[in-house]
């Protein structure tokens, strides 16, 4: 075998243990939405696709002999139909990472499949009616236009998938996850420049590779993700707002109003309508809380602190800016609960305090926050 192809399916088979070791780890956490089983998927068609690029290479090089002459026409056959599928598994998790419900009908993903269907139509097609996808010259493999022209289409997803990430890492509501949005779309883009590269270098495996770092990029900044974030509101957890309150100190010359609130009678919207009704509710408040903060002109931190407490740190320079942000939340919190039709009433109680510079400024802005809270509540009964 030369040395080259022994090299090339090397690095196949440890990008294939990378990629099997991050969907196993997937396969056991908990968390098992949609969104997590179409980032599996992507995972499934690149090992699917390490596997019959190490065939490819094997067929093309001579080390496989077999009499079946259109056999390595074949396997480029499944190689696009994999990558096609693969590009539109990477648009639709980016189209759930934006919130997009549509994406979740099967009408709705038939459509957006169209490109994926009509690009392994054109493979086969070219299959069977002998359409080289290279050419040999001078010992040298070379693609035709077929080759172009099939893999013109998956870009399709690539360009749009990076411009739904790219879009959605600079919108406000979606700071705490920009890093997420940021390295979702910077890797479609590492794929297709090293299919480029691939192109140029067909004996060299420049695309495992970059498929591979591109994914250990997303996948770590995905594990920060989870590791920051509130995984049923999606919002900032309780480290990430000590993190920042923390921050803030070095900041003396911004004000800081750290808001607490929780759901009044959250617990008879439980009782009485059941635990889903009420994680749709406490869904319905940090959407609410996101809405309301990015009409503010400053960019305030949303967290949910536990159970159904959610705090804002809030950038303001006095305490009238932070009562009208108080009742811009009131207000969207009750007009978002009437557009879901929900039966009950949804409201908040909400205290703050002003974050001080002193020893122990946290704690004891937090405590002053929460009595604040407290005193609202009982005025309210």
């Amino acid at each position: 075998m030369h040395e080259s192809c022994l090299y090339y399916i090397e690095a196949n088979v440890v990008c294939l243990l990378i990629f099997a070791f991050i969907l196993v780890k997937n396969i056991m956490s908990v968390d098992r939405q949609e969104r997590q089983r179409c980032f599996d998927r992507v995972l499934i068609l690149h090992i699917l696709y390490f596997c019959f690029d190490s065939l490819w290479i094997l067929l093309y090089s001579g080390a496989i002999r077999t009499e079946a002459t259109n056999l390595p026409d074949l396997v480029d056959v499944i190689l696009f139909s994999i990558a096609a599928f693969g590009a539109y598994n990477w648009y639709i998790y980016l189209a759930i990472l934006q919130g997009n419900e549509s994406v979740k009908k099967l009408r709705s993903r038939l459509t957006r499949a169209i490109p994926a269907f009509v690009t392994v139509m054109l493979a086969v097609a070219g299959f069977l009616l002998q359409f080289n996808y290279w050419t040999t010259e001078q010992e040298k493999l070379q693609t035709t236009g077929l080759y172009v022209l099939v893999i013109a289409l998956p870009l399709l997803y690539v360009l749009s998938a990076t411009i739904q990430a790219f879009g959605g890492a600079f919108k406000k509501e979606n700071a705490p996850r920009r890093s997420l949005y940021i390295s979702a779309g910077i890797y479609p883009l590492a794929i297709v420049l090293t299919a480029v590269l691939q192109i140029f270098y067909l004996t060299i495996p420049i695309l495992c590779y970059g498929c591979t770092l591109a994914m250990i990029y997303v996948y770590v900044n995905s594990l920060d993700n989870l590791i920051s974030q509130d995984p049923l509101t999606q919002l900032n957890n309780r480290n990430e707002l000590r993190r920042f309150l923390l921050n803030m100190l070095h900041h003396p010359e911004t004000g800081v109003y750290l808001m607490m609130m929780d759901v009044d009678k959250f617990k008879d919207i439980n009782d009485r309508y059941g635990h889903l009704e009420g994680d749709r509710a406490l869904c319905c408040v940090a959407d609410s809380l996101r809405w309301a903060c990015t009409k503010c002109s400053r960019r305030h931190f949303i967290a949910r602190y536990g159970g159904d407490e959610f705090t804002v740190a809030a950038i303001a320079d006095d305490e009238a800016e932070v009562q009208q942000l108080c009742e811009l939340i009131h207000d969207t919190v009750a007009r978002k609960n009437r557009e879901q039709g929900a039966e009950y009433e949804l409201r908040l109680s909400i205290g703050y305090a002003k974050l001080g510079r002193e020893e122990n400024a946290i704690r004891n802005c937090l405590a002053a926050a929460d009595a604040a809270l407290y005193r609202q509540k009982q005025a309210r009964r």
